[in-house]
C-alpha cells in the first residue's frame, strides 16, 4: 500500500502478537515504512479462546470474535480522533 503512494495505512492482524509481511513469518509488518505510518490493529485474545481457528469454528465464538473486532476498531478510531483533536 506504501508503495502505491497511500500517506497511512492500517494493518488489521486475525491474532494478538506480531504480524507478519508473508505467511513464513520472516518478516515483521513495521510500525512506518518509508516514512510511512502503519496502525497495526491486534486483537487483545487469540480467537482460538473463543472456539474459532483458521478449520473450525463455532457459532458463539464467531459471534465473540466479531464483537471483539468491533471493539477494536472503535477504539482505533476513538484513538485517531483524540490525536487529531490534539492538533487543533
Amino acid at each position: 500500500m506504501v508503495e502505491a503512494g497511500y500517506q497511512e495505512v492500517i494493518a488489521i492482524a486475525n491474532e494478538p502478537g506480531t504480524l507478519y509481511r508473508d505467511m513464513f513469518q520472516l518478516e515483521a509488518i513495521p510500525e512506518t515504512y518509508k516514512g510511512v505510518r502503519i496502525h497495526i490493529i491486534r486483537p487483545d485474545v487469540d480467537p482460538k479462546e473463543y472456539q474459532v481457528n483458521f478449520t473450525d469454528a463455532t457459532e458463539a465464538g464467531l459471534v465473540a470474535v466479531y464483537q471483539h473486532g468491533k471493539e477494536k476498531g472503535k477504539e482505533f478510531v476513538e484513538h485517531i480522533l483524540k490525536v487529531a483533536q490534539s492538533y487543533h
